[in-house]
């Protein structure tokens, strides 16, 4: 197979000619340095990033916050999707799900075939590095906003819970970026068994946050910014609000619900915006429950609040130990 025009450094171009043993395994490590090396580089320079993500919302946020906050969090929604469609495909970027690239048992690779693995690995990083620096420009726009804003704002948790959310973006995408590395320094390993003889696999694996629960609780969070930046809310919100609620899980919440005659959807909404929490689908779970225990549903909805049976409530705690929650 000819070499020319495939544009690898000289390091890399002197093993696809030669093909020392194990060339394939060595070809990629050197591939994936010499790919890694530049966007390390291109990485450390966040400015273009932050002024784009900055000139974006820093306005929208003054003359629309709704509009602005709802995009916000379904940008870090999309970021959760593409972390889940990476974490089920990252497979192909270690040898053993490259055959085509890497060769089966006994038949040499293909030089060319191996470049393009390296630099699909090489731009996934250079994403996920993207999406690093956006999350962080977005938590520190947010992070001004608040202090642009009243300390009883009705709108102030809201805008903490979207604030966590780009912190858990932050930590999410950094500990890919930390695993990404590891590979690229066991590849490094695998290079120095190669040349005495002993051959590695390239296995690759991901840290694993659970998805699922993160797009759950952005689907909370876009529910209270609709509700809260709803100007038809605001006077019946301010009005509503529990200013002394404090809970940490769903238990304390269950706790809660038992000590009210009817909570305003509004509250409820509130206190469990810090858990993630949507309204329907915790007054859903817990009506299940009541009729488990009782036979009759724990809260019924009248209007804009709920009205609770309390017996049923405390039922439901005392037997508390029997749900998984």
């Amino acid at each position: 197979m000819s070499l020319k025009n495939l544009n690898m450094s000289p390091a890399a171009h002197e093993i696809a000619l030669n093909r020392p043993r194990y060339w394939e395994h060595l070809l990629y490590a050197q591939l994936l340095s010499d790919e890694l090396a530049e966007i390390r580089l291109a990485l450390q320079d966040e400015t273009l990033i932050r002024k784009r993500i900055s000139f974006k919302y820093n306005e929208s946020l003054k003359s629309n916050p709704s509009k602005a906050f709802l995009e916000i969090v379904n940008f870090l929604k999309s970021q959760m999707v593409y972390i889940k469609e990476l974490m089920t495909s990252f497979h192909k970027y270690s040898s053993d799900g490259n055959q085509d690239a890497f060769g089966p048992m006994g038949i040499p690779g293909d030089a060319r075939k191996i470049k393009i693995v390296a630099q699909k690995f090489a731009g996934e990083y250079f994403d996920i590095g993207c999406r690093w620096i956006e999350a962080k420009t977005l938590f520190h726009v947010i992070d001004l906003h608040l202090t642009q804003i009243a300390l009883d704002d009705p709108q102030k948790s809201v805008i903490l819970a979207i604030g966590n959310e780009c912190l858990k973006s932050i930590s999410i995408h950094r500990n890919l970026i930390l695993d990404m590395d590891r590979f690229d320094s066991f590849i490094n390993e695998s290079v120095n068994a190669a040349r005495s003889g002993v051959k590695k696999q390239h296995t690759f694996t991901l840290s694993s946050p659970d998805i699922d629960i993160e797009s759950e609780r952005e689907e909370a969070i876009i529910e209270n910014v609709k509700y809260e930046f709803d100007e038809n809310n605001m006077s019946s919100s301010v009005a509503s609000k529990n200013t002394n609620a404090s809970f940490n899980s769903i238990a304390d919440i269950y706790t809660w619900i038992a000590s009210c005659e009817s909570i305003s959807k509004a509250d409820l909404r509130r206190n469990l915006l810090p858990l993630g929490l949507l309204v329907s689908a915790v007054v859903e779970e817990l009506n299940e429950k009541a009729l488990g225990v009782s036979g009759d549903f724990a809260m019924l909805e009248e209007g804009d609040k709920f009205e609770v049976n309390r017996n049923i409530m405390i039922l439901i705690i005392d037997n508390i130990e029997k749900f998984d929650i």
